[in-house]
């Protein structure tokens, strides 16, 4: 019974919550001003600025918001923001991919050595080179794999942009036509 109860809490608190959070985030959006919440990851593309910022929001108030980076505050005025992404997370799967990629790069090079080392040896020996080296191989590329998805990208939702590009200082392009 208790626990029932405490179920019905958190799923009101839980709906509230989302539909308190969707109508301040559509209300920011209708006004044409993005809706960072305290303590989200951002990356943010200022008018005024070359590079992005990219940080933790430490404070929202009217139309400033703080980016705290590398323990540093930053003051972004809204207006100014051209693009504004949220991180959702890192991309373990594809940190996992290029981790692999490199490792089995790495192996393959080994038995490509050792076999060519097989090849060229005048040595009578009872286990060639390249099956020692083949589990090694295996190995190496598990372990990529893993330091790979430790050490994996993060990934980023697009939340708000600025519809009207500025003007690129320089354009290159390619144009092939048969």
């Amino acid at each position: 019974m208790v626990q029932k109860r405490l179920m019905r809490i958190r799923l009101f608190l839980t709906s509230a919550a989302l539909l308190g959070g969707s109508f301040v985030a559509g209300r920011a959006h209708a006004q044409g001003v993005p809706g960072p919440a305290i303590g989200d990851r951002v990356r943010l593309e200022i008018a005024d600025s070359v590079r992005r910022v990219t940080g933790t929001v430490a404070a929202h108030r009217g139309d400033t918001i703080t980016v705290e980076t590398h323990g540093e505050f930053r003051l972004v005025n809204i207006g100014s923001i051209e693009r504004y992404e949220l991180s959702v997370g890192r991309d373990r799967p594809r940190g996992a991919r290029r981790g692999a990629l490199v490792g089995g790069a790495l192996g393959l090079a080994l038995l490509v050595g050792a076999a060519i080392e097989d090849a060229h040896s005048t040595k009578d020996v009872l286990v060639p080179g390249v099956v020692l080296v083949a589990p090694l191989a295996v190995g190496i590329t598990a372990l990529g794999a893993g330091v790979g998805a430790i050490a994996a990208p993060e990934r980023w939702e697009t939340r708000w942009a600025r519809s009207a590009r500025r003007p690129s200082a320089l354009r290159v392009g390619l144009a092939l036509s048969f």
